[in-house]
């Protein structure tokens, strides 16, 4: 069955405090700061975690046929940059001939941000301005505002164990998709329009399976991406259009 719509909003301001979190079915959501303490021209790494009721999904950068990419912004009362979000690795869903991809249980967005090297006082809030989408058998947009108070360290930092908020950051960067020496891609076109994507594994490593996650949107037909021909070496895989970013492939 297709999604259908309802709107229920959260909305949520808090004051101070590390990490923070707005709640409401069918998700919650939770401002976290991977280190303990910012140091004035140094850089954090801040993250939206996304906590999902049983059944429910949120979406990747790319939703594909219908749902909503993450909206999160990070802002500071002084200049702060923040770099591109760093999102987890997708899954697929098909709901009623429609293919979309995203994450189910919870998800960490982050992002690095730089402070500024005029940075003074003891302490800097970072606010976080989300919007994201979740649907089971009707989607519900959501919305949170949060932020995450960092104590400042004038000088080297100090030694000390990682901050409680560490591990999901570490988990994060560990299952980001990583080149592979011995895996080649080959795009070919074919007579009937379609592109075939071939990989080949030098490695002799045998494949539990692969699957493709075009990370920009409207260049390929999803309901075409399921076509997978695994063999041990690799295999192939039809589809419509042209891929028009970075490849996941996993075995």
């Amino acid at each position: 069955m297709s999604p259908t719509f309802t709107v229920a909003v959260v909305s949520v301001l808090l004051a101070t405090g590390m990490p923070r979190t707005a709640s409401s079915a069918p998700s919650r959501a939770e401002a976290l700061c991977e280190q303990r303490e910012g140091v004035p021209g140094g850089q954090v790494t801040v993250g939206l975690r996304i906590v999902l009721e049983d059944g429910w999904h949120t979406y990747w950068v790319n939703p594909g046929d219908s749902g909503m990419a993450p909206l999160i912004r990070w802002s500071a009362d002084v200049p702060v940059e923040v770099g591109p979000a760093i999102h987890p690795a997708p899954r697929r869903f098909e709901d009623g001939g429609l293919v979309t991809f995203g994450h189910a249980g919870e998800a960490l967005i982050a992002s690095v941000v730089t402070l500024p090297d005029s940075l003074a006082g003891d302490s800097l809030t970072l606010r976080c301005e989300a919007q994201w989408l979740v649907c089971r058998d009707t989607c519900v947009p959501q919305t949170a505002r949060l932020e995450v108070t960092l104590p400042l360290r004038h000088g080297a930092p100090a030694a000390g164990p990682p901050a409680p908020a560490a591990g999901p950051f570490e988990a994060l960067r560990a299952a980001q998709p990583k080149p592979r020496e011995h895996v080649k891609l080959d795009a070919l076109s074919r007579a009937s329009g379609s592109v075939a994507l071939r990989v080949e594994d030098s490695s002799g490593a045998a494949w539990l399976g692969a699957g493709f996650f075009p990370y920009d949107a409207d260049q390929v037909s999803y309901d075409r991406l399921d076509d997978w021909r695994a063999r041990s070496w690799g295999g192939w895989l039809i589809m419509s259009g042209l891929p028009g970013g970075p490849l996941m492939i996993s075995h």
